[in-house]
Formats: structure tokens, C-alpha cells, sequence
């Protein structure tokens, strides 16, 4: 299964290969992660900007199956 398929059936009460995983990072734990990896950390500007879908290459490569999105305000 990928990831979107492991997500609906777990949300559909069916059973998925495997639990889907979610990972939340703080930005201290994403830049340890991110040079573990190999990866560029890419900090946010400000509390507003680390609302928005923060460290996706990490979470990817963690194998993360779910990734939050969450509003923020217009530049």
C-alpha cells in the first residue's frame, strides 16, 4: 500500500498493511533530523510561517504517511 492507501483504509475502518504513521517535529528536533538525513533544514521565518506544512522533504523521507497542513495568513 502507499501512503494515501493506508491512510483511507485506516480512516474506513479497513485494514491497512501497516499502522499509517504521523510524525510532528519541533524545529530543534526537525534540524538534528534534517543533518542526520543528509537534508537542508529550512527554518520558519516566524510562528505564522511554521504553521504552514513544515519540513515535508524530512517527514518523506522519515517514511511519514500523513502530513498536516494548516492555515496561515497572505504574505
Amino acid at each position: 500500500m502507499n501512503a494515501r492507501e493506508r491512510t483511507l483504509a485506516a480512516i474506513n475502518h479497513r485494514q491497512p498493511d501497516r499502522p499509517p504513521v504521523y510524525v510532528s517535529l519541533t524545529p530543534q528536533i526537525a534540524e538534528k533530523l534534517s543533518e542526520a538525513y543528509g537534508l537542508p533544514f529550512e527554518p520558519a521565518i516566524d510562528a505564522m510561517e511554521s504553521a504552514r506544512i513544515s519540513h515535508m522533504g524530512l517527514l518523506t523521507e522519515m517514511g511519514a504517511d500523513i502530513i498536516a497542513i494548516a492555515p496561515t495568513a497572505p504574505p
